[in-house]
């Protein structure tokens, strides 16, 4: 088992396993374009309600940052890049030197934010995955990334691991959901209502059932990975690299 930090939790009634069955929609190479790009619009709006970005910046990347230098991050499986450009205004707000990457595998992503906000000399964007980073030995003060977890089987998840420790100087943050039968049950009930005509509920739905619970991700995880619990039904993953 991981020595990541592991607090125990009632294991979910309904959703008692990862269904790792299942696939999102969003991720098929057919599926209609409109509602895709409706799902990356969305999601800069679903995001901010329920991902928590502004508390792990505060408590985890603005205690690790100062106004004396330039400090470099890499957004891995960015998306339509609202979590990226999130956190950039935050820095900006704090007054600190932030330069952002951020990366997707999938080229319709990358063509998304390119076109959905005006260019940003902190921001790049590009069409690549995490290991063409480290193959190529960049290196970045901070890596994270936002409901990348619940797509990874064990061994993807291994490799995402051992390539984001090699590249984060300073801290690695996974931010992603965590399976939880009321989570499931408010999610079926809003987002439909408040996310229509897109991939946001039925893919959100599907990626709650594949997500872990605090105790799976920990045991799944690489030594040296801490695990902590943030409302509403998350889970933070995080690694400290060697200038922390």
């Amino acid at each position: 088992m991981s020595m990541a930090t592991i607090e125990s939790l009632p294991v979910p009634l309904v959703l008692k396993s990862r269904n790792t069955r299942l696939r999102e929609f969003m991720d098929a190479p057919d599926c209609d374009p409109a509602r895709l790009t409706r799902t990356y619009a969305q999601f800069a709006r679903l995001n901010p309600l329920l991902s928590g970005w502004d508390r792990v910046y505060r408590r985890l990347l603005y205690p690790r940052m100062d106004r004396q230098r330039q400090w470099s991050l890499l957004d891995v499986g960015c998306g339509g890049a609202d979590i990226a450009r999130h956190l950039l205004a935050l820095a900006r707000r704090d007054d600190f030197d932030l330069c952002v990457h951020a990366i997707d595998p999938d080229r319709r992503a990358i063509d998304f934010a390119t076109a959905a906000a005006p260019a940003d000399a902190c921001l790049t964007l590009e069409n690549c995955e995490l290991r063409t980073i480290a193959a190529r030995g960049d290196r970045f003060d901070f890596v994270v990334c936002n409901h990348l977890l619940h797509h990874l089987d064990a061994a993807d998840l291994q490799s995402l691991c051992r390539d984001a420790a090699q590249i984060g100087r300073r801290r690695v943050i996974w931010n992603d959901i965590e399976r939880s039968d009321v989570g499931y049950a408010l999610f079926a009930i809003g987002a439909p209502l408040f996310f229509p005509r897109a991939f946001t509920a039925s893919d959100g739905l599907r990626s709650i059932r594949r997500s872990y619970t605090r105790d799976e991700l920990a045991a799944a995880l690489p030594d040296g990975w801490m695990v902590t619990r943030q409302r509403p039904c998350r889970l933070v993953a995080t690694y400290d690299g060697v200038e922390s």
